[in-house]
C-alpha cells in the first residue's frame, strides 16, 4: 500500500502504544476514510480489522496488570463485528466558518481546526444523508452562520430514520423549523429535529427515535443517553444478563441506568429493580419505555448515584445483583465502597475505559469481590475505544 502521511498524533499512537501492545508492526492497510490521516474520528483504520480486536483485548490486559490484577485466563477474546463499517448511530459534527462560510466537521487529530468531512465511513447511511444536505443548504443560511456551534445527527437501526439535535446561540424556534423543513425535503428518512432553550424543548416533526434489543423495544429523545453501536449492544446486554444470572428472588439495582437498557430487560428475570439515573430526560424515556412494556416491578430514582444508594440504604432495599455502566471517569471510590455495603452476590461493570474499569476492579477485589470474568467488546470499530464487561463475584 501507498505510505501514509499520518499526523504525528497518530504515528505516536502507533509507535508508542499500538505496535508494543502488539508485540511488533503488523502490516497496514489502506484506509477506507480519505480524511483518514488527519481527521481525529477514528485512529486505527490502517490496521486489519482482527489487529484492532487484538490490540483491544492487550490494551486491557495492561491495564488491569497495571493495577496489579492478572487477568489473562479470565479475559475473553474482543468480541467483534461481521461488518465493522457504516454502523454508529450518532455523529456530532462542529461547525466553524472560515472563507466567510459555515463548514461542518469533525475536530483534527492535533486539535488544530476541523477536517470537513463529505462522507464518513464509519456513521450510518442515514447520517451521511443528512450530512450531505446540511453541507449544501448551509451556505445559504448566513443567518445562523455564526451561531450554530455543532449538529448532533442520531439514527434509529430499527427505523431507518434520523433526526438532528442542533446545539446554538440563536434561540429563534422559527429559523430552525424552516431550516428542518428543508433538509426533510431532501432527506427522505429524516423525521425531525429538536432545539434546547433553556430546559425548553421545541420539535419539528418527530424527534424521537426508537431502536430494538433483544425484543425489547425503547423509544428516547435526542437528549438521552443510548449505545452508539446497536448491533454490538444487542451482544452487550446479553452478555450482562449471562454474567448476572439473574434469579426470581434477586433484587437488582441498576446504577446509571439511562433509558433502561439493563433495567427493563432484568425486570422480567428478578422480583425487583431499582434504577438510578441522574439526567432527568432518560429517567422520563425509561419510565415512557416501562409504562408501555407494562412493567411494573422497576423502581427509577432520578439522581446522583451515592444520594439513592444513601436512600436505598435507609430504606432497608435488599440487593443481590448490582449492575453499573458509569461515565468514562469510572465510579467514585465512595459510591463503590456504598454499593458493596450492601453485600450484593454480583457486580456486573460495564465500562467504556479499561483504565477506570480496572482501577475499580483493584478497589472492588480490596472490598472482598474476585474479578471473575472479563470480556471486551468492539463498540467502536476503527478506533482505539474498547467497551467491556466485567463479572464480580462476593468471595
Amino acid at each position: 500500500m501507498a505510505s501514509l502521511a499520518l499526523s504525528v498524533e497518530k504515528q505516536r499512537l502507533l509507535d508508542e502504544t499500538v505496535y508494543p501492545l502488539l508485540g511488533g508492526q503488523p502490516e497496514l492497510v489502506s484506509p477506507e476514510c480519505g480524511h483518514f490521516e488527519v481527521c481525529g474520528g477514528c485512529q486505527l483504520q490502517h490496521l486489519h480489522y482482527q489487529n484492532q480486536l487484538q490490540f483491544k483485548r492487550e490494551a486491557v490486559l495492561r491495564a488491569f496488570g497495571d493495577n496489579g490484577l492478572q487477568v489473562g485466563e479470565i479475559l475473553d477474546p474482543t468480541v467483534g463485528m461481521e461488518d465493522p463499517w457504516g454502523y454508529r448511530n450518532k455523529a456530532d459534527f462542529n461547525v466553524k466558518v472560515f472563507g466567510g462560510e459555515a463548514h461542518l466537521g469533525f475536530s483534527r487529530s492535533d486539535g488544530r481546526g476541523l477536517v470537513e468531512v463529505e462522507h464518513c465511513p464509519i456513521a450510518s447511511a442515514e447520517i451521511n444523508q443528512v450530512l450531505q444536505a446540511l453541507r449544501e443548504l448551509m451556505p445559504h443560511w448566513t443567518q445562523i452562520r455564526r451561531k450554530l456551534h455543532s449538529v448532533i445527527v442520531r439514527s434509529s437501526h430499527l427505523e431507518r430514520k434520523a433526526a438532528i439535535l442542533y446545539h446554538t446561540r440563536l434561540k429563534d424556534p422559527e429559523t430552525f423549523r424552516e431550516l428542518t423543513a428543508q433538509l426533510m425535503e431532501r432527506c427522505p428518512d429524516l423525521k425531525g429535529a429538536s432545539l434546547v432553550n433553556r430546559r425548553k424543548e421545541t420539535q419539528f416533526g418527530d424527534a424521537r427515535l426508537r431502536e430494538r434489543i433483544l425484543g425489547i423495544e425503547y423509544e428516547y429523545g435526542l437528549r438521552s443517553f443510548f449505545q452508539a453501536n446497536p448491533v454490538q449492544t444487542e451482544k452487550l446486554v446479553a452478555r450482562v444478563l449471562k454474567f448476572a444470572e439473574p434469579g426470581p428472588e434477586d433484587t437488582v439495582c441498576d446504577l446509571f441506568s439511562g433509558v433502561g437498557l439493563f433495567s427493563l430487560q432484568f425486570a422480567s428475570h428478578v422480583k425487583h429493580v431499582q434504577a438510578v439515573e441522574d439526567t432527568p430526560a432518560a429517567v422520563s424515556d425509561a419510565k415512557l419505555n416501562q409504562e408501555r412494556l407494562g412493567i411494573e416491578n422497576c423502581t427509577h430514582l432520578r439522581g446522583q448515584v451515592q444520594e439513592k444508594l444513601e436512600v436505598l440504604e435507609k430504606m432497608g432495599i435488599p440487593i443481590s445483583l448490582v449492575v453499573l455502566d458509569p461515565p468514562r471517569s469510572g465510579c467514585r471510590e465512595e459510591t463503590l465502597r456504598q454499593l458493596v455495603g450492601f453485600a450484593p452476590r454480583r457486580v456486573i461493570y460495564v465500562s467504556c475505559n479499561p483504565v477506570t474499569l480496572a482501577r475499580d476492579a483493584a478497589i472492588l477485589e480490596q472490598c472482598g469481590y474476585r474479578t471473575n470474568r472479563v470480556v471486551p467488546l468492539d463498540m467502536f470499530p476503527q478506533t482505539t475505544h474498547v467497551e467491556c464487561v466485567a463479572r464480580f463475584d462476593r468471595r
